[in-house]
């Protein structure tokens, strides 16, 4: 609920009402719950960070830290999570991961604080 709550919001950011965004993601939840169901972890991953697209994680960074830095130590965490995932998934390649994984633990300059340190 959180998470969806917190993705509305995004949309939110960029003009779209809160109600909108929610139909408009339902249908991407409903789909990630079928593939879990389906396919289970870790092969249900699918996304940037199953991809192995450093580029990508690093646009949402950058328009995070624009439009919504508090979400910043979120996005990182939750990311730094799926980094470990799409490892026991395999496929995207362990240099892109560890590539991934420095990019989500390293916070921008003037980014609060609140965030795990990485290892």
């Amino acid at each position: 609920m959180t998470l969806a709550a917190v993705a509305a919001g995004l949309w939110e950011t960029f003009g779209v009402e809160r109600a909108d965004a929610l139909r408009a993601l339902l249908p991407l939840l409903r789909g990630t719950v079928a593939n879990l169901e389906a396919h289970g972890l870790p092969a249900a991953l699918t996304g940037p960070i199953a991809r192995g697209d450093v580029g990508t994680i690093e646009r949402h960074l950058a328009v995070l830290a624009e439009r919504r830095p508090e979400l910043l130590p979120l996005y990182r965490a939750l990311g730094r999570e799926t980094v470990a995932l799409a490892r026991e998934r395999g496929g995207a390649g362990e240099q892109a991961l560890d590539r991934l994984l420095a990019v989500l633990c390293e916070p921008a300059r003037g980014e609060d604080g609140g965030m795990e340190p990485c290892e």
